[in-house]
C-alpha cells in the first residue's frame, strides 16, 4: 500500500451521534464529473465550506454523501465488519477521523474530532478522491503545474520540497501549486483539473501535452538528472495521494489498476529529477 499515514493493526472503535434528520449546513461540491454532498452541524466547518469552496458549489444531486457528525462519547457503534458498512479511520499525526463507509450505498459517516484543523478535513477528502479517481480516468498527484508554450510542466515532491515556490518563481501561468487531477485522454494528451481542497481554491482546467515532469530536490546547485524508467515510475507512484481506503484497503486489485495506469502514462510524462536552489536558475533547463 502506498499510504503514508500510519495505521493501527487492531480492531478499532468509533463514535457517532445519532444520525440527525436534518443538518444546519448542506452543500454539494463538484470535482471533475463527481458531485459530493457534504452535511454538518459544525458551525465553523459549515462557514468555512461556504466561504472557501464557492467556485465548486453546484446545485446537483450528489454521487457521494458525507455526513460529518459532531464528536460525542454518548453513542458507541460496534465496528466489526457487516453487510452494510466498512469501519475504519484515517490518521493525521495525532488527529483521527473515524468513519463508516456504506458498501451498498455511497454514504460516508464521519465522527469529527473534538479538535481538528481545516487542512485535516481537506486531506480526508483528498484521500477519498484519490481512492475513487480511477473511476473517472484520473489520478490525484501531489504536484504543482504550470503552462509553458501551451504545454504542461509538473513539479512533484514531498511536503516542503518547493512545489509552490518553484511554480511561483517560474513566472508561468499556474494551474495549481499543490494538487492536480491528471487524466490521460490518449496520444499523449492530458487534462489537468484542480480540486477545491487546497489553497488556491480556484477552479481551473487545462488540456495539453506534458512538456516535463520533475521530481524536486533542494540542492546547492541547479541541475537536471535523467533517470531510468523504473525510477520514473517510482517517482510517479510516490507523488500520488494515498488510495488504499474506502473499499481498497483489503484488495490488491485497485493497486494493480493504479500501477497499470501509471505504467501506461509514464512514457508520456518525461519524468526527471530537478535539483534546484530556490532561485529561477532552473528556467533555462526546463
Amino acid at each position: 500500500m502506498l499510504s503514508f499515514f500510519k495505521e493501527r493493526k487492531k480492531k478499532i472503535s468509533t463514535l457517532f451521534n445519532d444520525a440527525p434528520n436534518t443538518f444546519k449546513y448542506s452543500f454539494t461540491i463538484q470535482v471533475k464529473d463527481v458531485v459530493f454532498g457534504i452535511h454538518t452541524n459544525q458551525t465553523s466547518l459549515g462557514n468555512y465550506i461556504k466561504q472557501t469552496y464557492q467556485e465548486f458549489i453546484v446545485d446537483k444531486p450528489a454521487d457521494y454523501v458525507f455526513n460529518f457528525h459532531n464528536h460525542t462519547k454518548s453513542v458507541v457503534i460496534d465496528v466489526s465488519e457487516n453487510e452494510s458498512y466498512t469501519y475504519d479511520f484515517i490518521q493525521f499525526f495525532d488527529t483521527y477521523f473515524y468513519y463508516r463507509y456504506g458498501k451498498q450505498e455511497p454514504i460516508v459517516d464521519i465522527a469529527l474530532p473534538s479538535k481538528f484543523e481545516f487542512w485535516e478535513f481537506e486531506n480526508f477528502f483528498k484521500i477519498f478522491i484519490s481512492s475513487i479517481s480511477l473511476k473517472f480516468n484520473a489520478l490525484l498527484i501531489h504536484a504543482s503545474a504550470v503552462v509553458k508554450d501551451n504545454e504542461i510542466i509538473l513539479f512533484s515532491g514531498q511536503s516542503g520540497a518547493g512545489k509552490s515556490t518553484i511554480a511561483g518563481l517560474s513566472g508561468y501561468p499556474i494551474i495549481h501549486d499543490d494538487n492536480i487531477l491528471i487524466s490521460h485522454l490518449g496520444d499523449g494528451l492530458f487534462e489537468l483539473e484542480t480540486i477545491p481542497f487546497k489553497i488556491p481554491y480556484k477552479k481551473n482546467t487545462f488540456t495539453g501535452k506534458i512538456k516535463g515532469f520533475y521530481r524536486l530536490f533542494q540542492h546547492d546547485e541547479t541541475f537536471i538528472r535523467d533517470i531510468e524508467k523504473n525510477k520514473q515510475l517510482t517517482h510517479l507512484l510516490f507523488g500520488l495521494w494515498a488510495f488504499d481506503h474506502f473499499g481498497n484497503k483489503n484488495t490488491m486489485q485497485y493497486n494493480a489498476n493504479v500501477m497499470k495506469y501509471c505504467t501506461e502514462i509514464v512514457p508520456h510524462l518525461k519524468i526527471k529529477e530537478l535539483y534546484f536552489t530556490k532561485t529561477n536558475d532552473f528556467l533555462k533547463l526546463v
